[in-house]
């Protein structure tokens, strides 16, 4: 019997990855944003500051053109109303 090892990753895979990661991030993001405008108890825009940060150092270690889109598209899903309360921690 011969022991099979998965080859690693090629580019194709790796980008794959990596936009599957962003598409999480966001994607708990918009969970926790609804959540937080739905009812902004301490608690709940906490953790809508836990996930933009999440997604903001995800971000920072990414390329260029992915930080960009990312920040982006983390922007769009921040109501103004809840800005300056999960958008403390950012750079």
């Amino acid at each position: 019997m011969v022991d099979w090892e998965p080859a690693k990753a090629g580019p194709l895979m790796r980008f794959y990855l990596e936009q599957s990661m962003l598409l999480k991030y966001l994607n708990q993001l918009e969970q926790a944003v609804k959540a937080a405008s739905e009812h902004p108890d301490t608690d709940t825009v906490n953790r809508c500051a836990d996930c933009v940060a999440t997604l903001d150092a995800y971000l920072d270690a990414q390329m260029e053109p992915v930080q960009r889109r990312g920040r982006e598209l983390m922007e769009g899903l921040i109501p103004a109303h809840l800005q300056n309360r999960v958008c403390q921690r950012l750079h």
